[in-house]
């Protein structure tokens, strides 16, 4: 078939439309054929409860007219785009969070997002870029189903402390999402979460996540990031990885969430070293001397508690305190990495985002861009 007789084809598929369906058809039909992505994805976020299978019905077929346009490229995009729904970034508030946010916003429409915070005054850039956004607290299922309401796809981002508080507002996440048709989860997990014989305490309730996702039979993308760090860690390796590449993995994860179905992927960095071989990286970049004194758990703890680090994250943190970790999150880390359970290195980061990870070299020389960050959580519960 010529271009002319496609052309001409189109054109009568188009007259037909317009003249048996309603008002919102025929402008998509008119988009299409004029192959502007951008206008058409506008278009369609601005319907109400837009559902694509809707318009996907009978004689209604928008796959088949797409197919008539010349531009195959735009086609390409068109298609995945309208076959998705949006996505939903929930913790835009916090350090993870707010960085996963900013990168997604290069790789989405910000017409396709939407982010949620406990917090109204997180939203508030946001919401003025014309962003959706909602404010959501786990601990309470309250208007979760609201919120999720049309979403394909979840970003869920491990709450802030840890037990049993955590599993409750992980599984109010995910009894909602499945309530109202949400497709899929990404999850920030834990490296080696399944693991029994893994002693951290933060372990139990990223397993209880994992576990529950796939009781409910949703569709899920784990991120399992290798990031904790302990004075009494010993010789045990990990693969260090910063808080910046976890966004990016996150973000692209949301991004090409159609293109992984119920996978597991490891999120760690370039290589496996030792507390003492990281520290020997960090002095040799800023040419500071500082030695590795491993100690027992108990000293940790005693260290710990000295420095106004509660023992749990229902405990109350000094205002000075070094970090915003628990002390028995902080302890039990260490005793996984000196067990050598953390010592999992895979290229799943590089196969994911098509980069490699920041060097830990890289991040002692550019130390300010890769601090801990303060303590976010101040949820009402």
């Amino acid at each position: 078939m010529t271009r002319k007789e496609k052309n001409d084809n189109y054109s009568n598929v188009v007259k037909y439309i317009f003249s048996h369906y309603d008002e919102k058809r025929g402008i998509i039909i008119d988009l299409i054929h004029g192959n502007d992505l951008n206008q058409l994805i506008s278009y369609i976020s601005k319907i109400d409860n837009f559902d694509f299978k809707n318009l996907n019905y009978e004689n209604f077929n928008i796959i088949y007219y797409l197919d008539k346009s010349i531009n195959n490229d735009i086609n390409t995009n068109i298609k995945n785009y309208i076959s998705m729904g949006k996505i939903l970034l929930a913790g835009v508030g916090g350090n993870l969070g707010s960085e996963a946010a900013k990168i997604l916003l290069t790789l989405e429409d910000k017409n396709n997002l939407i982010f949620c915070s406990s917090h109204e005054e997180t939203l508030k850039k946001y919401t003025n870029m014309g962003i959706e956004t909602h404010v959501v607290d786990f601990n309470y299922y309250d208007n979760l189903e609201e919120v999720f309401r049309n979403v394909d796809t979840i970003g869920l981002i491990s709450m802030p402390f840890v037990g049993e508080k955590r599993q409750a507002a992980h599984k109010n996440v995910i009894d909602a999402a499945k309530s109202v048709g949400v497709k899929k989860i990404v999850y920030t997990s834990l490296v080696n979460a399944s693991d029994e014989t893994n002693p951290s305490i933060e372990k139990l309730d990223h397993d209880f996540t994992e576990k529950y996702i796939k009781s409910v039979g949703m569709n899920y993308i784990f991120l399992r990031l290798n990031i904790p760090f302990s004075n009494n860690s010993g010789d045990g390796h990990m693969a260090y990885i910063s808080r910046k590449d976890c966004a990016k993995a996150l973000a692209i994860a949301l991004h090409k969430a159609n293109k992984y179905d119920h996978t597991t992927i490891d999120i760690n960095g370039k290589e496996l070293l030792s507390m003492k071989e990281f520290i020997e990286i960090g002095n040799k970049v800023t040419g500071n001397h500082v030695t590795y004194r491993e100690i027992s758990d108990e000293e940790n703890y005693k260290e710990l508690d000295a420095q106004g680090v509660p023992r749990t994250t229902d405990g109350i943190f000094a205002t000075d305190a070094p970090t915003p970790f628990c002390s028995d999150g902080i302890v039990s880390f260490g005793k996984a990495i000196r067990l050598e359970k953390f010592a999992i290195h895979t290229n799943d980061f590089k196969k994911l985002t098509g980069d490699d990870p920041i060097p830990v070299s890289y991040m002692f020389a550019n130390s300010k861009d890769f601090e801990i960050g303060e303590r976010h959580s101040k949820d009402k519960k």
